[in-house]
């Protein structure tokens, strides 16, 4: 399946519109683009989905630069937003979609590094941005994924792509094409809050007791992971008692409790 073989609209005519580009500085940027200019002329938020072979100016969280050379999958959503609970869902319901699509070409050991990053044996698989657009009226969903192996030397730790794991890997647009149609349908059919979180418990990169430090905005703090609360926060028992982390920069120690 060639990228211009990739359907111009995903299933249902109304899902989403689709746009596949060669070379793009971010599949995100694109995406709040289009969104300013619907805002800009009064339209309606279009539903648009944005892939691309390449990245120049990839962007993951805290404005770090992803990486993007060709192989990989990187895709970006524009969707309208479903109010404030919805929202809050995303940053969930998203890694699970991914990371549960992800499952058959992993061999089931895609994981979720907290809050969002996808790993495989403790190395970086994938990730995702999300972004609010139009004052919270909308939400870009990005996300990429390594796939092929540019120049088919493996990646550096700490990375690895799904062709270093054994299986032939698959074609990246259609896996693309397969993850794009998963993260719509959590976007659509958002799963109950409780089996949500449930679900992303499972899928927990963490064990408890892991060192971990955060940074809060201001200063790291050190503790150890104490599992997830009902709302999907992350549990983090510091020597000043327990802290609730939902938002922030979350990096692994050395780890303190059981084997991954």
């Amino acid at each position: 399946m060639a990228l211009d073989d990739f359907p111009d609209r995903l299933p249902g005519a109304d899902r989403a519109a689709v746009a596949i580009l060669q070379t793009v500085d971010s599949t995100n940027a694109l995406c709040r683009r289009v969104a300013e200019a619907s805002r800009s002329a009064g339209r309606q938020l279009p539903r648009l989905v944005v892939a691309a072979r390449r990245q120049t100016a990839g962007r993951g969280r805290r404005g770090r630069r992803w990486q993007s050379p060709p192989g990989g999958v990187y895709v970006s959503l524009l969707v309208a937003a479903a109010g404030p609970a919805w929202l809050a869902r995303l940053p969930l319901a998203v890694p699970v979609a991914l990371c549960e699509a992800l499952s058959e070409p992993t061999g089931g050991r895609c994981r979720i590094k907290w809050p969002n990053d996808l790993v495989v044996d403790g190395r970086k698989l994938g990730g995702v941005l999300i972004e609010t657009v139009g004052g919270g009226g909308g939400a870009v969903v990005g996300f990429g994924v390594n796939c092929a192996l540019p120049g088919g030397q493996p990646l550096a730790d700490p990375a690895v792509a799904l062709a270093e794991l054994g299986a032939e890997p698959p074609v990246p647009e259609r896996l693309a094409f397969h993850l794009a149609v998963a993260v719509l349908d959590a976007v659509d059919r958002p799963l109950d809050p409780a089996q949500l979180v449930e679900r992303y418990r499972r899928l927990s990169a963490h064990r408890r007791g892991d060192s971990l430090r955060w940074h809060d905005g201001e200063r790291w703090i050190a503790g150890s992971f104490d599992g997830f609360d009902d709302d999907g926060r992350l549990r983090l028992a510091t020597a000043g008692g327990l802290r609730l982390v939902a938002a922030g920069e979350l990096v692994e120690g050395e780890p303190a409790g059981a084997a991954r």
